[in-house]
């Protein structure tokens, strides 16, 4: 399945040739925008070896035109950007934790379960081993625990 999403589009002239004809000689063209708040950093990953051939791509770029007096005498040149979120403040042994009230038959009460998790730290890079700890609190409930599961997304 392939989706598509446009994170931005700007689209503007930043320079008006003077009575639409480019002289001789060299010119800078000066120009600046503001990224949205909230887009994803740039990623291209590709596992070619796993039987789902996982893909995932995030691009950006610019992409300057000089427009020419056909459609094919245009000049055009394009930049990738790599664009990345803020850096993350490190944090070591940080717990969360989580009660829910567990209900049966979508009313009757069966008490809470508590779980919260420990990690050694919030950071790491790719091939490094992530450690935690997870701890469950199943007193207060009726209902067994049957199974603890963890998932990275």
């Amino acid at each position: 399945m392939k989706y598509n999403n446009k994170f931005a589009h700007y689209k503007m002239k930043v320079f008006e040739i003077p009575n639409h004809e480019l002289k001789p000689g060299s010119y800078a063209v000066s120009f600046q925008f503001t990224l949205p708040h909230g887009i994803p950093s740039s990623i291209a990953y590709k596992e070619s070896h796993s039987h789902e051939r996982a893909k995932a791509k995030v691009k950006y770029w610019v992409k300057a035109i000089v427009d020419g007096i056909k459609k094919d005498d245009d000049m055009k040149y394009k930049q990738v950007l790599a664009i990345r979120e803020k850096p993350v403040e490190f944090k070591a042994n940080e717990q969360k934790q989580e009660t829910a009230n567990i209900k049966t038959w979508c009313c009757i009460d069966q008490g809470a379960s508590s779980m919260w998790s420990t990690f050694d730290k919030n950071i790491y890079t790719p091939q490094e081993t992530a450690k935690a700890l997870v701890h469950v609190d199943n007193s207060a409930c009726k209902l067994p625990v049957t199974h603890v599961k963890f998932f990275v997304e």
